[in-house]
């Protein structure tokens, strides 16, 4: 997953960044294919498929955070994979659960979102039963739960800033690339990505400290 998630997201990263004026999409995706190109405006802008799907820079943050925990204190000759994948998706489905609520506070008009089933609300689904049954499989254990809950209120006052200030986002649910989405503004592709940083933050510094302490 990681090895796969540093590739996807790399292509144009480590092999031709999306400068302004070329394809914000990844050079090769799961297609074979580039998609139609919009112009990119910043080195963020760089997407890991077509123009509307993730960053690219955020693909790697996640696969390098995998990588990190399959290989840092593993037992010799081997290492920990369902720890790197379940703390890697737990970490996903925390960012993507608070960018759905905040998503939904801000648009409380946007229930339509939510009732779309076979897109939001079965993703938003997802990420809540993944939570729980990273939780019935104790792999909280891992986590030091009072520097998780810290790094958790920072990420939540990040949110509570960002709502504030209207919820800017590249690319919008309801009307994609069209306004209010500020696709190719530096800003906010800013924000996008420092809510990644945020959450994996929360995360990685709440396993180091268990780990340096057991």
């Amino acid at each position: 997953m990681a090895l796969y998630s540093v590739l996807r997201g790399g292509v144009r990263l480590f092999f031709g960044m999306a400068l302004p004026g070329q394809c914000t999409n990844a050079a090769l995706n799961l297609s074979f294919s580039v998609g139609t190109c919009l112009a990119a405006t910043n080195w963020l802008d760089t997407r890991i498929s077509w123009a509307t799907s993730a960053h690219a820079w955020s693909w790697v943050l996640y696969g390098g955070f995998a990588f990190f925990v399959a290989i840092w204190h593993r037992p010799p000759k081997t290492f920990n994979g369902w720890r790197a994948l379940m703390l890697t998706g737990a970490a996903i489905a925390i960012h993507e659960l608070f960018w759905f609520l905040t998503y939904f506070v801000v648009h409380p008009d946007a229930y339509d979102v939510w009732m779309n089933l076979q897109v939001y609300g079965s993703f938003i689904a997802f990420a809540a039963i993944g939570l729980m049954v990273f939780y019935e499989l104790d792999f909280q254990r891992f986590l030091e739960l009072r520097w998780l809950a810290a790094g958790l209120l920072i990420l939540i006052s990040f949110y509570v800033g960002w709502a504030w200030i209207g919820y800017p986002l590249t690319l919008d649910l309801k009307t994609g690339v069209a306004p209010p989405a500020l696709f190719g503004a530096l800003w906010v592709d800013a924000i996008e990505f420092f809510s990644w940083i945020l959450c994996f933050a929360a995360v990685g510094l709440s396993y180091y400290v268990k780990e340096i302490r057991d």
